[in-house]
């Protein structure tokens, strides 16, 4: 039998597989029976060529870290006496216990954790500088009593409570929230406090 020269594809490389590392073709004549067998020979190079192996990669979980929350005061759900204008809200009269208006704000928790409550207020003097505040429930009465020292024009206060006084009790007050949604409730108190934004943060 002889053997023809070896016919290799247009895109065979030096090695004599093609490009993309497929077999290829001998063609042998065979004059016994005449016409052409064709074996195909595997190229072993081609194949090693085309093997990439790829190192295991591995990753540490880090676990979410949750970001201080920013809530614009106006975008909340809020009822009379409360109103909106003019980018925050207040009430023009005073009011006793719970029965002031009404600001309900929903927001989401992503770690679990001791958070606390910042509100840009405009707090002219101590007769015009309170609200009643609480996550998830109504707050309860004077014990949840948000006494905001006065401030000159908007500036920024933490939230405390009051409790059984005789002066604010949990300065700042700690709120420890489970992962997941919520809600900050704000009741109005006196007259003329006005509260323009509130940021959620973690503590310390």
């Amino acid at each position: 039998m002889v053997e023809q020269a070896e016919r290799k594809p247009a895109n065979a490389d030096a090695t004599g597989a093609g490009r993309e590392g497929r077999p290829r073709l001998r063609m042998r004549f065979n004059q016994a029976g005449g016409g052409f067998d064709f074996a195909e020979e595997f190229r072993a190079q081609a194949f090693l060529r085309r093997l990439v192996i790829q190192p295991r990669r591995f990753y540490r979980a880090v676990p979410a870290v949750s970001a201080e929350i920013i809530i614009p005061a106006t975008s909340g759900v809020v009822t009379a006496p409360c109103i909106i204008t003019n980018g925050y809200i207040y009430q023009t009269i005073t009011t006793v216990g719970l029965s002031g208006g009404r600001a309900a704000y929903n927001f989401t928790i992503i770690t679990a954790g001791n958070y606390v409550i910042a509100g840009m207020v405009n707090a002219l003097d101590g007769g015009e500088n309170s609200f009643f505040v609480n996550i998830d429930a109504e707050p309860q009465g004077d014990y949840m009593l948000w006494d905001i020292s006065p401030t000159s024009g908007f500036q920024q206060r933490t939230v405390s409570w009051y409790g059984n006084g005789p002066s604010s009790q949990f300065v700042p007050k700690v709120f420890n929230l489970g992962q997941g949604p919520h809600q900050l409730i704000i009741r109005g108190r006196e007259a003329n406090t006005l509260l323009q934004s509130v940021t959620i943060s973690p503590y310390p």
